[in-house]
């Protein structure tokens, strides 16, 4: 009986459907044996994962497609069940309380077993994904792409071109983290000689200001404008408008959270660099330092809906 089990071609002759499958593919077994090891669970876990016939077609396609860049997304539910997904979003996210696992393919063809140097790339996915990426955009790729040691031999060009684009990267992932956690985050020109200068103490030489600086924060001034109207025109009527009827707690929720918002943007308005970029504005007669001084109006106008939670409040007590 013993022979009979370690003889491959006997092994065929008697399950045939196996051939071929996840749950006998060494590749499969290596991959989950990496798996379970970064997410400290069982291996008995990724087999019962491997139960369901998409996980098998989501792996069976990780495992030999042809293009390079295929995403594999290994995450772990409240009750401890792996589940697979080839996008985050469809990643079963919710009630999610440990980390998971990313694997990328980067070479194309079949993954070897063992995978080869340079065909797979595998690693810790946090719960908080979105902070995760804001911390490798924060202290890896800006470090690394921004430093300009880092490409002596590329034209300036293409040099300025990625220190553009990484740059516009972390402002981005910077909204949206804040827009994840309910608050209005303001980027600022962060591409390091701006930065320099912003930080500065020493007085502003208008005359020697780099007409770069100004345009960057002249956009910024559009993108922030932009940003606060949003706020300002949510209304608490919007439920109602869809057809809800809304609780008064729900009214009292929604000016709790406006007010909090113009308060986060009210403190950023103040900061240093940014009533240095104020008076920046002011000193070359910018056509933009009005639009900028509008939104310091807007903002501290907004922030008389204070009044407004009290009257809910009251109400709500009588």
């Amino acid at each position: 009986e013993r022979l009979l089990r370690s003889s491959p071609a006997l092994e065929e002759e008697q399950d045939p459907d196996q051939e071929g499958s996840p749950e006998a593919n060494l590749r499969a077994r290596l991959l989950g044996e990496r798996v379970a090891r970064s997410l400290r669970v069982e291996p008995e876990r990724w087999l019962r994962c491997l139960e369901s016939a998409e996980a098998r077609l989501l792996l069976r396609a990780f495992l030999d497609s042809e293009p390079a860049g295929r995403l594999l997304f290994v995450t772990q539910g409240t009750a401890g069940q792996l589940a697979l997904a080839e996008e985050l979003v469809l990643a079963p996210t919710a009630g999610r309380s440990s980390k998971g696992v990313f694997l990328l393919r980067l070479a194309s063809g079949p993954l070897g077993s063992p995978p080869a140097p340079g065909q797979l790339l595998y690693g810790d996915l946090s719960v908080a994904t979105l902070d995760q990426l804001a911390t490798l955009v924060e202290e890896v790729m800006m470090p690394l792409l921004v430093n300009q040691r880092n490409h002596n031999s590329w034209p300036n060009v293409v040099s300025q071109d990625i220190i553009h684009h990484v740059c516009s990267l972390k402002r981005s992932v910077f909204v949206m983290v804040g827009q994840i956690r309910g608050k209005t985050l303001l980027s600022l020109p962060i591409e390091p000689e701006r930065e320099r200068y912003i930080n500065s103490d020493n007085e502003k030489n208008t005359e020697l200001v780099d007409k770069s600086i100004i345009h960057a924060i002249e956009s910024s001034v559009i993108e922030w404008t932009h940003q606060i109207q949003n706020v300002l025109k949510r209304q608490s009527s919007e439920l109602l408008l869809q057809g809800k009827d809304p609780h008064p707690k729900v009214e009292l929720d929604f000016w709790k959270n406006r007010y909090e918002d113009l308060q986060c943007i009210y403190s950023q308005l103040k900061a240093r660099r940014i009533l240095t970029m104020l008076e920046l504005l002011d000193k070359v007669q910018s056509t933009y330092y009005p639009a900028f001084k509008s939104i310091f109006s807007d903002v501290e106008a907004g922030k008389a809906v204070k009044f407004w939670i009290i009257v809910i409040k009251h109400r709500l007590l009588l």
